[in-house]
C-alpha cells in the first residue's frame, strides 16, 4: 500500500521487498497513525486488501481485547485509551514510548462468529521522509494460544490430579523438601487447598507431617530423571494414591496422581470379606464343602479335615461320595445324581439327614448332613454342611445311662437297708448291673492312714474265691494295680488283664480270675473317701462306665454319710444312755462300797486280831489267814467296782503276766469239774504296765465265761501267753492302739461257739445270754474298758460248733517286773493318846481294840459333833485324831478343819470307804497329815499313825 499514490523510491522498494518476504506480519504507520505499508502476511492476518484506496487507522482494524490488563475488551473503540497496542503506537509516534509500550500480546476480535486472533507484537520507531513513523511486527500465535487454552482446559478439568514441583536439597545434595510450581483443580480437591495456597509453598509448610519416603522417592526422580510408578498411602492426607512421577526438567518432577482410596477400600473390603468368610469356614465346627456338577470337591474347610481326616490337597478334585460315603450308599446315589444335574433337586436337597460317613482310617462316624444347590453357568453345584454327631449320639447314650443310673439310684435310696453295710451291698449290686459287670467291691479309704477298709463285696465273689484268710484291710503301699486309682487320683481301666502290666503284683492263690476291670476313686471335697472296683464285663470298659459309676456312687456316698451320721447319732445316744447307766451304777457302787468297806474293815480287823492271838502255825491261824486272803480279795473287788464307776483310780505297775496266769490257774483248778481240762502255756514274755487286780479280774472273767460255755458238755480250757509285733496295717481301726510289741493273753474253749448275730454285741454293757443269777452283762464290758485304757484291745474269734477264743493284746514294756518279797518288818506301836471317830460302832470298837493292843490310849466317839465338843474342851489331851469321812452331822474333812483351827499342827488321819468329793491331795491341802482308803489292816493303820506322829514330833 502506497501513501498518496506517489512513486516508490529505491529505499521504498527495498523496504517493500523486505516486507513482502517476511513471514511476520509487518505494518508501517505514519505520524497520523495511518497504515502506509503492509506486507502480504499482515494483509492476510488483518484482512487488509492491497487495493484499498483509503488509509486505515490502527483503531479501525485492531479491535483488541486485552485480557491481561483489563477485565473487558476495548469495545472496538478507535480511541480506546486502554488498548495497549494503540497506546504503544501512539506513544512511539509521539516519541514517548517505553519498553513496556513497544512489546506485548493482544487478542483481536473479529467479525461475529469468527475466532479471535491472538498476536504477539513489537513496535519500533521508524523515520519516514523525515517524519516519525512506526513499524509494527505481528506474529500470529492463535494456534499456540488455542493449544495452550485447550491444555489449560484439560489441566483444569482432568480427573487425575497433576502437580509440578521443584526438589529442594540440603548442602550435601540430599532431598529434604519440595516446592509446588503448579497444581490443577483435581489436586486442589485432593489436598483441600486452592492453588494460591499451594503454589510457591513447600510441602512441609503445607503438610508438615508428610512421611519422609515421599520426599526421598520424588527426589530420586528429580535428580536422576528416572520415572517411577507406585502406589502408596499418605497418612497426612489419609488417602491411597497411584502415582506416575517423571522429570520434565532438571531438579523438577511432575506427578499424575490418582486417588485410589475407594479402590483400596474395595480391595480391603473384598479381602476382609474373603477373610471373614474364610475365618467363618475355618472356625466352623461343621464341615463345609462344595461340589461341582461332576460331584468333585471344590471347597473343603478345616473342620472337614478334622472330621474326615483328609487334607484339602487330598480331596480337591476327587469325587466326594466315593471318598467318604460307605459302600452301601453308592448305588442309591448313582440312581438319583442324574436327576440332580438336570433340576438341582433331590431327596437330600433342603433336608437334614442322619447318616454314617467314612473316616480316612476306615472307621464309620455318625453325621448330620444338610445340602443345598446353586446354579452357576457351568451347572448345578452342591453346598454341603456336615456335622459330626458322635458327641450327640454319645450324649443320647449318656442320657439313657443317666436314666438307668437314676432309676437304680432311686432303687438304692428306697432299699430298706437295716445298716450301712446292707445299703452299700445293694449299691454295689446296682453298679454291677449298670455296667454289665460280673463282680465288684467297695472299699472305704482313709487318706490320713492311707488305708483301705472293705465295705462291700459282690455276692458272686465269695463262692468263687478260695483265698485263705482274705484281708478286709489293706495299706496303700501294699496294693498293686488296683491301688493306682488312689495313687494317681484318677480311674484306672485295664481291658486285658491277661496282658503284662508294670504295676501288676499278681493275684493271690485262689483269687477270682479277672478278664478286665476298672477301679474308680470317689471324691468328697477333693478327698478320696472310697474306691469302687468292677470286673469281668463282657465288653471293654469305657468312659461312660467310669462316669456312671462315679456319679452313682458319689450320690450313694452322700446317702451313706447320712446313714453313717444317723448310726453315729444312735451310737452316741446309746453311749449317753450307757453313761447315764454307768453314772447310776457309780452312785450305787459308791454307796455299796462305803457300807461294804465298813463290813470288810470289821472282818479284816477282827480276823487279824484273832490270828495274832492264835498260836503261830496252828490250824486256827491258817484258817484266819484264808479269811484275811478272801477279805483282801473282796476289798480288791470293791476297789475295782470303784475304778469301773470312776470312783477310784487303778494303780499300774510293771507286771509279769505269767504270775497272774499261774495264780488264776491255781485258783480255778479246784473249782472246775473234772469234765473240763485246763491247759496252760506261759511262754516267757515281756512285762506289761497294768494293775494286778484288774489283770486278775480280766483273766477270771474270761475263764468263767469259758467254763459256762463248756459246763454242760465238758471240754478244754486253754490259757496261753505269747508275743506279737503289730504294724499299723495289722491294727486297722483300733483307736488308742499304737504299732509295736504286744503281749497276747489267749483264753479259748471248745464250747458251742458264739452266734455271729450276737458276736458284735458281746462287749456291750448289760448284754448277756446267761439266765437270771448267772451274770450281769458287765464282765466283758469291764474287761474291754480296762484293756482299752491300757492301750490294748480284745478280739473274739468263734466258729459255731468248734469253740471260741478271746485274745487280749497288751502293749509290752521294756524291763522285768519286780519280784514280790514277803514283808518281815514288825508292826510299829506307840503310847500316844488317840481320838478315834467313826459312826459305825462295830468299826469304832474294833479300832479301839486294835490301837490299844498297839499300846495307844484311845478315846472313841461315834458322832462327829461329840468328837468336836470333846476336842474343844481338851484340845491338848489328844496326840492324834483318826476320823471317818462319811458321817451324819459333819463330814470328816469338816471336822478336821474345825479342829485345825483350834490346833493347827494337830496330826489327823482321814479314812474313807469312797469319796468323790475329796482326794488325798485335797485332804493334805487342808492340813490333814494322813489319808487312807478303807478297809485298813492293822499294819496299815499302825504305820500311817506312826508316820504322822513322828512328823509332828520332828516339827515337819
Amino acid at each position: 500500500m502506497q501513501e498518496n499514490n506517489q512513486p516508490l523510491t529505491t529505499s521504498d522498494l527495498q523496504l517493500q521487498f523486505i516486507l513482502n518476504a517476511s513471514p511476520v506480519g509487518m505494518l508501517v504507520f505514519n505520524e497520523r497513525e495511518e497504515i502506509i505499508l503492509a506486507n502480504p502476511t499482515a494483509e492476510k492476518l488483518f484482512d487488509l486488501s492491497s487495493n484499498t484506496n483509503s488509509l486505515k487507522r490502527c483503531g479501525d482494524f485492531i479491535r483488541c481485547t486485552n485480557r491481561l490488563r483489563t477485565p473487558r475488551g476495548c469495545g472496538h473503540s478507535p480511541s480506546c485509551p486502554s488498548c495497549p497496542l494503540l497506546r504503544g503506537l501512539r506513544a512511539t509516534l509521539a516519541g514517548k514510548a517505553t519498553t513496556d509500550d513497544q512489546e506485548d500480546e493482544a487478542t483481536l476480535n473479529r467479525e461475529p462468529g469468527c475466532e479471535p486472533l491472538w498476536i504477539r507484537y513489537k513496535i519500533k520507531p521508524l523515520a519516514i521522509n523525515g517524519q516519525r513513523g512506526a513499524l509494527l511486527t505481528v506474529d500470529d500465535i492463535t494456534a499456540l494460544r488455542r493449544s495452550e487454552q485447550q491444555y489449560a482446559q484439560l489441566f483444569r478439568e482432568m480427573l487425575d490430579a497433576f502437580a509440578l514441583h521443584e526438589i529442594l536439597c540440603d548442602d550435601q545434595g540430599n532431598p529434604v523438601d519440595y516446592r509446588f510450581l503448579a497444581v490443577n483443580p483435581a489436586f486442589e480437591r485432593i489436598i483441600g487447598l486452592n492453588a494460591a495456597q499451594i503454589v510457591g509453598h513447600t510441602v512441609l509448610s503445607i503438610l508438615p507431617h508428610t512421611e519422609p519416603h515421599w520426599i526421598t522417592t520424588y527426589g530420586k526422580v528429580a535428580l536422576t530423571g528416572e520415572p517411577i510408578r507406585f502406589e502408596n498411602y499418605s497418612g497426612e492426607i489419609g488417602k491411597h494414591f497411584s502415582i506416575n512421577a517423571y522429570c520434565p526438567a532438571p531438579g523438577q518432577f511432575a506427578c499424575l496422581i490418582k486417588d485410589i482410596t475407594e479402590r483400596k477400600w474395595a480391595e480391603t473390603s473384598l479381602k476382609e470379606s474373603e477373610a471373614r468368610m474364610r475365618a467363618i469356614t475355618d472356625a466352623a465346627k461343621d464341615a463345609i464343602l462344595v461340589m461341582d456338577p461332576e460331584g468333585r470337591v471344590s471347597f473343603w474347610n478345616p473342620a472337614a479335615e478334622k472330621i474326615f481326616g483328609f487334607s484339602e490337597k487330598e480331596v480337591i478334585g476327587r469325587n466326594l461320595h466315593r471318598l467318604i460315603a460307605p459302600q452301601r450308599y453308592h448305588e442309591a446315589h448313582e440312581k438319583t445324581f442324574p436327576e440332580f444335574l438336570q433340576t438341582g433337586q433331590g431327596k437330600a436337597i433342603g433336608n437334614i439327614l442322619e447318616l454314617q460317613a467314612r473316616h480316612k482310617n476306615g472307621a464309620e462316624i455318625p453325621i448330620e448332613l444338610s445340602l443345598s444347590s446353586v446354579l452357576l453357568p457351568e451347572g448345578w453345584h452342591t453346598v454341603g454342611i456336615i456335622r459330626n454327631i458322635t458327641e450327640r449320639k454319645q450324649a443320647e447314650e449318656a442320657i439313657r445311662l443317666n436314666e438307668a443310673r437314676l432309676r437304680r439310684l432311686v432303687d438304692i435310696l428306697q432299699h430298706p437297708a437295716e445298716n450301712t453295710r446292707d445299703f452299700l451291698d445293694n449299691a454295689l449290686e446296682q453298679a454291677i448291673q449298670l455296667t454289665e459287670s460280673t463282680i465288684g467291691y467297695i472299699y472305704h479309704y482313709h487318706e490320713d492312714r492311707q488305708e483301705f477298709v472293705l465295705n462291700a463285696w459282690s455276692k458272686e465273689v465269695m463262692p468263687s474265691c478260695a483265698v485263705a484268710n482274705p484281708l478286709s484291710c489293706y495299706q496303700l503301699e501294699k496294693t498293686g494295680l488296683w491301688g493306682e486309682a488312689v495313687r494317681q487320683r484318677r480311674p484306672i481301666v485295664v481291658n486285658d488283664f491277661q496282658a503284662a502290666h508294670p504295676l501288676k503284683k499278681g493275684l493271690p492263690e485262689g483269687h477270682v480270675q479277672l478278664q478286665n476291670f476298672m477301679t474308680v476313686p470317689i471324691f468328697r471335697n477333693d478327698r478320696i473317701v472310697s474306691v469302687v472296683g468292677l470286673a469281668n464285663k463282657a465288653t471293654d470298659y469305657e468312659e461312660a462306665d467310669i462316669l456312671q459309676v462315679s456319679l452313682l456312687i458319689e450320690s450313694v456316698w452322700h446317702a451313706t454319710e447320712r446313714k453313717l451320721m444317723e448310726e453315729e447319732r444312735k451310737r452316741l445316744q446309746a453311749q449317753l444312755t450307757q453313761a447315764q447307766k454307768m453314772e447310776a451304777i457309780g452312785t450305787l457302787a459308791g454307796g455299796i462300797a462305803h457300807d461294804f468297806n465298813n463290813i470288810l474293815g470289821a472282818i479284816l480287823g477282827y480276823a487279824e486280831m484273832a490270828r495274832d492271838g492264835s498260836p503261830h502255825g496252828s490250824a486256827v491261824s491258817k484258817d484266819l489267814n484264808k479269811v484275811l486272803e478272801a477279805g483282801h480279795r473282796a476289798a480288791a473287788l470293791v476297789k475295782q467296782i470303784l475304778a469301773f464307776s470312776r470312783q477310784n483310780a487303778s494303780e499300774r505297775v510293771a507286771l509279769d503276766p505269767a504270775r497272774i496266769v499261774n495264780e488264776v490257774f491255781k485258783l480255778l483248778r479246784p473249782s472246775l469239774p473234772s469234765t473240763i481240762a485246763i491247759r496252760q502255756q506261759t511262754a516267757a514274755t515281756r512285762s506289761v504296765l497294768a494293775d494286778p487286780t484288774q489283770m486278775h479280774q480280766i483273766l477270771m472273767n474270761l475263764c468263767t465265761n469259758a467254763f459256762h460255755a463248756m459246763e454242760q458238755t465238758g471240754g478244754v480250757l486253754d490259757i496261753s501267753l505269747s508275743e506279737r509285733k503289730l504294724s499299723a496295717a495289722d491294727l486297722g481301726q483300733r483307736p488308742g492302739a499304737q504299732p509295736g510289741s504286744f503281749v497276747v493273753l489267749a483264753v479259748s474253749d471248745t464250747g458251742p461257739g458264739i452266734d455271729p448275730e450276737i458276736r458284735e454285741r458281746i462287749f456291750d454293757p448289760y448284754f448277756t445270754t446267761k439266765g437270771v443269777g448267772q451274770g450281769t452283762g458287765l464282765g466283758l464290758s469291764i474287761a474291754h474298758g480296762i484293756v482299752a485304757d491300757y492301750g490294748g484291745f480284745i478280739t473274739c474269734g468263734s466258729e459255731l460248733g468248734r469253740g471260741t477264743v478271746f485274745r487280749v493284746f497288751l502293749p509290752a514294756i521294756e524291763g522285768a517286773a519286780p519280784l514280790e518279797v514277803a514283808a518281815t518288818e514288825p508292826v510299829p506301836a506307840g503310847k500316844e493318846h488317840i481320838l478315834l471317830v467313826d459312826d459305825e460302832e462295830l468299826l469304832s470298837e474294833m479300832g479301839r481294840t486294835m490301837l490299844e493292843r498297839l499300846g495307844y490310849a484311845v478315846t472313841v466317839r461315834t458322832s462327829s459333833l461329840d468328837a468336836l465338843a470333846a476336842f474343844q474342851n481338851e484340845p491338848d489331851r489328844f496326840d492324834a485324831v483318826i476320823t471317818d469321812q462319811t458321817m451324819p452331822g459333819m463330814t470328816g474333812i469338816d471336822l478336821a478343819r474345825r479342829m485345825l483351827q483350834i490346833r493347827p499342827r494337830l496330826p489327823i488321819i482321814l479314812c474313807t470307804g469312797y469319796s468323790n468329793l475329796v482326794t488325798e491331795d485335797q485332804a493334805k491341802s487342808y492340813g490333814i497329815k494322813g489319808f487312807a482308803m478303807k478297809p485298813l489292816t492293822k499294819k496299815a493303820v499302825a504305820t500311817l499313825l506312826r508316820t504322822v506322829l513322828d512328823l509332828d514330833e520332828r516339827g515337819y
